[in-house]
């Protein structure tokens, strides 16, 4: 070897290192999502329309509402003509500690709050939403049981049909 080549050596060993140290390993999880990755909840909502509809159910994503007491973010689910409401959480376990708030055997006591329901309760928990149908369409009741099983929880029928968020 000779001097020139004992003093690239090092030179070359140290821009391998640096060219190894900045690429992360190819199983690494990047960091954040890539853009034009949908939220958590559109992906969620969008996988339970998607479910719905391979059904032959006609489902699709509605507008907005507020979601006290339940928490998350929330999405009208219109299946057909009827409003599912869905309460959608960062991650599973997130919707988790949501649904330990529900009561199960009385769905108007959320946590410390009594909600007066405008209609019959039935809440399903999938992945990182919990969905509520208070409508009586017997339909859309068989299509979320098939989909989903039975409610984790399920009330009594009670005040004015459901107002909103509308699907019609």
């Amino acid at each position: 070897m000779n001097v020139r080549q004992l003093l690239l050596t090092p030179v070359l060993l140290l821009v391998v290192a640096c060219q190894g140290a900045a690429t992360p390993p190819p199983s690494a999880p990047p960091t954040t999502a890539p853009a034009g990755t949908p939220s958590p909840t559109l992906a969620g909502l969008g996988g339970v329309a998607a479910d719905l509809t391979a059904a032959g159910v006609t489902a699709k994503a509605g507008s907005a509402f507020s979601t006290e007491p339940i928490g998350g973010e929330g999405f009208a689910l219109c299946v057909g003509a009827e409003t599912v409401q869905t309460y959608a959480f960062i991650d599973h376990e997130a919707a988790l500690a949501a649904q330990a708030k529900i009561d199960r055997e009385d769905p108007s006591t959320i946590g410390t709050t009594h909600v007066n329901w405008t209609g019959k309760p039935r809440f399903w928990l999938r992945d990182n939403l919990i969905l509520l149908y208070l409508g009586e369409d017997a339909a859309t009741d068989a299509a979320l049981r098939t989909l989903l099983g039975p409610p984790f929880a399920e009330g009594e029928a009670g005040g004015m049909p459901l107002a909103g968020p509308p699907c019609s």
